[in-house]
């Protein structure tokens, strides 16, 4: 679907009917194309990879002042604090 800025503003109602009916809606600005719409269902198909896949999980794993994360930020922050 085709809208300008001013059918953003004026009739919104049709703009959301399209994005619900799957399509995608292209917005132009004084005729020239400014951006694309497109439905939430469709960018949320994506196929995310699981978080165990990422590289960087447990890259301080072997780090012993990292067994607990949340001494190792006390810590951390607490040097800040008492720097005040």
């Amino acid at each position: 679907m085709k809208a300008s800025f001013i059918d953003f503003r004026r009739t919104p109602k049709l703009i959301a009917r399209a994005l619900a009916s799957g399509r995608e809606v292209q917005l132009y600005y004084r005729g020239h194309l400014a951006g694309v719409i497109s439905p939430a269902r469709r960018v949320l198909r994506r196929h995310r990879p699981p978080a165990e896949a990422d590289p960087a999980r447990g890259m301080w794993a072997d780090r012993p002042d990292m067994r607990n994360p949340a001494t190792f930020v006390r810590r951390l922050r607490e040097r800040r604090w008492h720097a005040l």
